[in-house]
Protein backbone atom coordinates (compact mmCIF):
# COMPACT_ATOMS: atom_id res chain seq x y z
CA UNK A 1 0.00 0.00 0.00
CA UNK A 2 1.45 3.37 -0.92
CA UNK A 3 2.21 6.12 1.64
CA UNK A 4 -0.35 7.92 0.92
CA UNK A 5 -3.62 5.88 1.02
CA UNK A 6 -1.86 4.09 4.05
CA UNK A 7 -1.32 8.03 5.49
CA UNK A 8 -4.99 9.22 4.66
CA UNK A 9 -6.79 6.28 6.12
CA UNK A 10 -8.26 6.87 9.09
CA UNK A 11 -8.51 3.75 10.81
CA UNK A 12 -5.22 2.96 10.60
CA UNK A 13 -3.85 3.60 14.42
CA UNK A 14 -0.15 3.41 13.69
CA UNK A 15 1.61 4.36 10.73
CA UNK A 16 5.24 2.69 9.96
CA UNK A 17 6.85 4.10 7.56
CA UNK A 18 8.87 1.05 5.24
CA UNK A 19 12.39 0.98 4.30
CA UNK A 20 11.39 1.61 1.11
CA UNK A 21 9.43 5.03 1.15
CA UNK A 22 11.29 6.26 3.61
CA UNK A 23 14.43 6.01 1.33
CA UNK A 24 11.76 7.49 -1.64
CA UNK A 25 10.70 10.24 0.56
CA UNK A 26 14.81 10.80 1.11
CA UNK A 27 15.46 10.81 -2.40
CA UNK A 28 12.07 13.08 -3.23
CA UNK A 29 13.39 15.77 -0.58
CA UNK A 30 16.89 15.35 -1.86
CA UNK A 31 18.38 14.31 2.01
CA UNK A 32 21.10 12.16 2.19
CA UNK A 33 20.29 9.45 4.77
CA UNK A 34 22.41 7.02 5.87
CA UNK A 35 21.48 3.31 6.90
CA UNK A 36 22.28 4.44 10.53
CA UNK A 37 19.96 7.02 10.43
CA UNK A 38 17.40 5.55 8.56
CA UNK A 39 15.80 3.58 11.55
CA UNK A 40 15.81 6.57 14.00
CA UNK A 41 14.38 8.78 10.88
CA UNK A 42 11.78 6.34 10.43
CA UNK A 43 10.24 6.55 13.78
CA UNK A 44 10.37 10.23 14.27
CA UNK A 45 8.48 10.84 10.68
CA UNK A 46 5.94 7.98 11.82
CA UNK A 47 5.53 9.87 15.21
CA UNK A 48 4.98 13.26 12.99
CA UNK A 49 2.65 11.28 10.42
CA UNK A 50 0.49 9.61 13.25
CA UNK A 51 0.54 13.07 14.98
CA UNK A 52 -0.66 15.09 11.91
CA UNK A 53 -3.34 11.95 11.08
CA UNK A 54 -5.38 12.82 14.31
CA UNK A 55 -6.13 15.92 12.40
CA UNK A 56 -7.99 14.07 9.91
CA UNK A 57 -10.44 13.28 12.67
CA UNK A 58 -11.49 16.19 13.24
CA UNK A 59 -14.61 18.12 12.02
CA UNK A 60 -13.86 21.03 9.96
CA UNK A 61 -17.43 21.01 8.57
CA UNK A 62 -18.46 24.05 9.78
CA UNK A 63 -15.59 25.78 9.19
CA UNK A 64 -15.29 28.30 6.70
CA UNK A 65 -12.62 27.61 4.13
CA UNK A 66 -9.78 30.39 4.25
CA UNK A 67 -7.68 31.83 1.55
CA UNK A 68 -5.31 33.91 3.78
CA UNK A 69 -5.41 34.91 6.92
CA UNK A 70 -3.71 38.37 7.45
CA UNK A 71 -6.17 40.68 6.01
CA UNK A 72 -3.53 42.51 3.62
CA UNK A 73 -4.27 43.38 -0.27
CA UNK A 74 -2.17 44.41 -2.81
CA UNK A 75 0.52 44.81 -0.65
CA UNK A 76 2.93 44.64 -3.85
CA UNK A 77 5.27 46.98 -5.01
CA UNK A 78 5.43 48.75 -8.58
CA UNK A 79 8.10 47.20 -10.77
CA UNK A 80 11.10 49.35 -11.46
CA UNK A 81 13.35 49.16 -14.25
CA UNK A 82 17.13 49.48 -12.85
CA UNK A 83 20.30 49.41 -14.77
CA UNK A 84 21.59 45.98 -15.06
CA UNK A 85 24.83 44.58 -14.47
CA UNK A 86 27.00 44.56 -17.61
CA UNK A 87 26.90 41.07 -19.21
CA UNK A 88 31.15 40.74 -18.73
CA UNK A 89 30.52 41.90 -15.05
CA UNK A 90 28.21 38.97 -14.77
CA UNK A 91 30.13 36.46 -16.69
CA UNK A 92 34.08 37.19 -14.57
CA UNK A 93 32.14 36.04 -11.67
CA UNK A 94 30.46 32.99 -12.79
CA UNK A 95 32.89 29.78 -11.63
CA UNK A 96 31.95 28.11 -15.29
CA UNK A 97 30.94 30.37 -18.65
CA UNK A 98 30.36 29.45 -22.25
CA UNK A 99 29.31 30.98 -25.42
CA UNK A 100 28.15 34.18 -23.23
CA UNK A 101 26.19 31.75 -20.72
CA UNK A 102 26.52 31.17 -17.13
CA UNK A 103 26.85 27.31 -16.47
CA UNK A 104 25.42 25.68 -13.32
CA UNK A 105 24.63 21.86 -12.27
CA UNK A 106 21.45 20.93 -13.42
CA UNK A 107 18.65 20.04 -11.05
CA UNK A 108 16.94 17.69 -13.15
CA UNK A 109 19.77 15.57 -13.89
CA UNK A 110 22.15 13.58 -11.91
CA UNK A 111 24.81 14.46 -13.61
CA UNK A 112 27.45 15.90 -11.85
CA UNK A 113 30.40 16.68 -13.72
CA UNK A 114 29.10 20.54 -14.66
Amino acid sequence: MCLSLRYNNPNMAKLDLTQEELQHLAVLANLPLPDIQAQTASAQLSAILDFVSQLNQVDTAAVDPTAEVHGLKNISVPDQVNECLPQSSVLDSAAKQQAGYVIVKGIFTDKSDV
